[in-house]
């Protein structure tokens, strides 16, 4: 099945199916009889009368609305795929730097300081792939997330200690209760 912005309609000729090419190929946003005719019409006035009456008589508008739906299709269905290839190759780097840094690590004396480097490309190669993959870059239990106590402000630590989630210990650590 054509599209029926690809060929002339029944009684379309030659010439009027060459004035709707150029109607429908100007961006939707200049698109008129009278730019038509400026742009690609060099003789009398009685042609844009012409051009009037293939228009309504072709359907110009709802062909080329036809034919503007169809590219946006394209588009879309083009950036789908390219989103698809990004997130693929993103999480194939974030593998591969996980596994870079897990390398690193194994190969590291046990008294090398540089273990936080490795230790870190593993982390960020787990996030590029879970964010890559559709998923959350940090893990969650329940509504909330998990975060060390450390990272949490006094104000956050007192509302998780005020909770029952974490108890604190000597020395100034806390506990997690369900661990």
């Amino acid at each position: 099945m054509t599209a029926e912005w690809e060929h002339p309609l029944a009684g379309e000729s030659a010439r009027a199916f060459a004035a709707f090419c150029a109607y429908r190929d100007m961006p939707a946003s200049e698109r008129s009889i009278a730019r038509v005719h400026q742009t690609h019409i060099k003789t009398a006035s009685k042609s844009k009368r012409w051009l009037a009456e293939w228009s309504r008589r072709f359907a110009w508008v709802e062909r080329a609305a036809g034919y503007d739906a169809f590219l946006d299709s394209v588009k879309r269905e083009a950036a789908r795929e390219a989103i698809v290839e990004m997130a693929t190759r993103q999480a194939e780097e974030g593998m591969a730097l996980q596994e870079k840094g897990l390398k690193r690590l194994q190969q590291m004396p046990l008294k090398s300081m540089s273990a936080s480097d490795a230790i870190r490309a593993m982390e960020v190669g787990v996030r590029i792939e879970r964010l890559a993959r559709g998923e959350p870059a940090e893990i969650t239990r329940g509504h909330f997330t998990i975060r060390p106590a450390a990272d949490l402000t006094d104000d956050e630590l007192a509302q998780v200690i005020a909770a029952g989630q974490l108890t604190p210990s000597r020395g100034g650590r806390t506990e997690d209760p369900t661990e």
